[in-house]
């Protein structure tokens, strides 16, 4: 369901708390009527663990912001399909590096 869906953000180096903007594209109406959710997790961690708060995409095209995690590290962008965090409905990852300014 969430194939073509795009995430991308301009830079990969991050402040803590620093607000990253996320513009996605190809969120169809099924997935923001579902409950699509982007959200920051720590690289390789458990679907169901992320960092931050998540942020619901529109249909279509867009930008979301999400404030980067409050320690140094390397994180990544997920994409959720659903209304859970499951392996079931994690559908893109894109990984982001945060560092201490």
């Amino acid at each position: 369901l969430a194939k073509n869906v795009e995430l991308h953000v301009d830079k990969t180096l991050f402040a803590p708390e620093e607000p990253i903007v996320i513009s996605y594209s190809g969120v169809t109406e099924w997935l923001a009527d579902h409950s699509a959710w982007i959200c920051v997790a720590e690289e390789g961690a458990a679907s169901n663990q992320y960092k931050t708060n998540y942020q619901s995409p529109g249909v279509g095209s867009g930008t979301v912001t999400i404030a980067a995690p409050d320690k140094p590290g390397t994180y990544e962008l997920r994409f959720f399909d659903g209304y859970s965090s499951t392996e079931l409905n994690f559908a893109k990852r894109l990984t982001i590096v945060f560092t201490v300014s």
